[in-house]
């Protein structure tokens, strides 16, 4: 599937061998430990999580996002919120791409029923597959429905065999092909 170049959160995961020169961005982006344990299923309520950071300043269509977790899906949210921005905001992501600008809606502003354009969602498999039906996702999968960007906590997590021992560049990969 077609779509912008892999982009990284730090100045050196693509830098060196990479097929990208390194950026002075310098956002890191950690890898949990293998021994996470990851819950198949969890509340099946999500809460918008505050993203640090700023807006990259970029011009074009704005997208309005949100950064969600699902509660209880035993995940660092806050390093999930800097990745998410991290990747947005990329030079050589979507907003270079294709010419928006992703702009993030705070948890207050979308209490307050504030317009937002995607959801990226962080949950656990079985609420992924609720997310992403009638898709059948078989609690391995993420997705994309309509609006709603749903990141399988399971993939966030553990990674996939492809991407063996470079989990922050798969997750990257993951943001940037289910938002795209």
């Amino acid at each position: 599937i077609a779509g912008p170049p892999l982009v990284t959160a730090t100045s050196t995961l693509l830098g060196e061998g990479g097929t990208h020169p390194p950026t002075t961005k310098s956002t890191p982006v950690a890898t949990p430990p293998a021994a996470t344990h990851v819950p198949t299923a969890a509340s099946g309520t999500t809460h918008v999580l505050t993203v640090p950071g700023q807006d990259s300043g970029a011009h074009g269509r704005i997208m309005r996002y949100t950064v969600e977790v699902e509660d209880g899906a035993g995940v660092d949210e806050a390093e999930f919120a800097r990745t998410v921005r991290a990747v947005l905001t990329d030079k050589r992501g979507w907003e270079t791409q294709d010419g928006v600008h992703f702009v993030n809606v705070a948890p207050e502003a979308a209490g307050r029923g504030e317009p937002v354009d995607v959801r990226i969602t962080l949950a656990s498999p079985l609420t992924v597959d609720k997310m992403c039906a009638p898709l059948d996702t078989e609690g391995q999968v993420s997705c994309r429905n309509g609006a709603r960007v749903a990141i399988n906590s399971r993939r966030w997590t553990e990674g996939v065999e492809s991407y063996a021992g470079d989990l922050a560049r798969y997750r990257i990969y993951l943001i940037n092909h289910e938002v795209g």
